[in-house]
């Protein structure tokens, strides 16, 4: 788990939410994400690659304002990018 106090603080803040426990569950946390798969939530969604960089680049941003390390950031954003893969269904992006 990726263990600074501001990636700690963000998984309290998402924990009661769907996307907090997937969240949390990328990064190593403590809690197990037993949803539905990352491909079949997003299937038929028509999201391109354009859609995935844009939400990454947000993420990137808040987790900077939110004083999150640049090293931390890096770790996150790579262990979220491969997700794209399951994520991305549109290729006329």
């Amino acid at each position: 788990m990726i263990s600074t106090p501001s990636a700690s603080s963000l998984h309290i803040g998402l924990a009661p939410c769907r996307h907090g426990r997937v969240a949390d569950n990328r990064l190593g946390g403590p809690h197990t994400y037993t949803g539905t798969t990352m491909r079949q939530a997003h299937r038929g969604r028509g999201i391109g690659q354009e859609h995935f960089n844009l939400a990454a680049s947000h993420l990137v941003e808040a987790l900077g304002a939110a004083g999150v390390p640049d090293e931390t950031i890096n770790q996150i954003t790579g262990l979220i990018g491969p997700l794209a893969q399951e994520i991305v269904s549109r290729t006329d992006s």
